[in-house]
């Protein structure tokens, strides 16, 4: 057994991306007034953890083994065995992704999609269904962080091992034969490149002052906060509806 690396940058990139932009999401939506332009923040790193999702799915099809997203599918029984084991047993070292982290990075990749999709409709609709279910999303999928937080304690604990560091620095302490041969740090750029084009192309469809979220996909534009009195939104859908009155009178002329 010796330090293999297991993790390569473009999931190691990826991970820290998704934790830090699903944190400050999280951590807007609960602390900031929905008055306040920062709390549209809150649905831009949502579209940006969309992006990253989609990366994640693609690298998990073409990229390196331990990052095959086939490594993701456990039974509910796997997964109750290693619970059970790592509670009461001596516990199973996995190379790659344990049952448990299995389960929770499915869910995490999930979650994002759907939090998305309630969260525009719910603005365009005001239907509080949805914001319920906007909600429930968001507040399960910090539970579920919390988990793993605690599954993480447990098996450095249990194991005598930072498994956190793996995905700072890669490696595991495992066989020769499972380590990657390389790091593959042209995809991990091509993820670079993408959120940070992706990032600039989605706060420069985002007004600060009006709330008003310009959507490239649908064509649509959004309100992603208010102005206490109401006078932000209804001033931007008045602004909006003129531009779009202005533009049909220069088609017919």
């Amino acid at each position: 057994m010796k330090k293999i690396l297991v993790w390569d940058l473009p999931i190691r990139i990826f991970h820290w991306l998704f934790a830090g932009l699903f944190v400050g999401s999280f951590a807007i939506s609960h602390l900031v007034s929905k008055h306040n332009p920062l709390f549209g923040l809150h649905a831009l790193f949502g579209i940006l953890l969309v992006i990253l999702v989609v990366y994640r799915v693609i690298w998990g099809i073409f990229g390196s083994e331990h990052a095959k997203l086939k490594h993701l599918f456990f039974s509910p029984a796997e997964l109750i065995a290693y619970v059970k084991d790592e509670i009461f047993g001596p516990g199973k070292k996995y190379i790659g992704h344990n049952p448990g982290a299995a389960y929770f990075t499915l869910a995490i990749l999930i979650i994002p999609i759907f939090s998305v999709l309630t969260g525009f409709n719910m603005v365009s609709s005001g239907t509080e269904t949805l914001e319920e279910v906007h909600e429930l999303l968001g507040n399960g999928a910090m539970v579920l962080v919390g988990l793993h937080v605690l599954g993480i304690l447990t098996y450095t604990l249990k194991h005598k091992e930072l498994i956190s560091l793996s995905m700072i620095k890669g490696t595991k302490m495992g066989p020769e034969s499972e380590g990657l041969k390389s790091s593959h740090p042209i995809a991990a750029l091509v993820l670079v490149v993408l959120i940070s084009a992706a990032t600039f192309k989605v706060f420069s469809n985002f007004n600060f002052q009006t709330g008003e979220f310009y959507c490239t996909l649908t064509g649509q534009t959004y309100f992603l906060f208010d102005k206490e009195d109401g006078e932000g939104k209804e001033n931007g859908q008045e602004n909006h509806g003129r531009k779009n009155h202005e533009d049909k009178e220069d088609d017919d002329d």
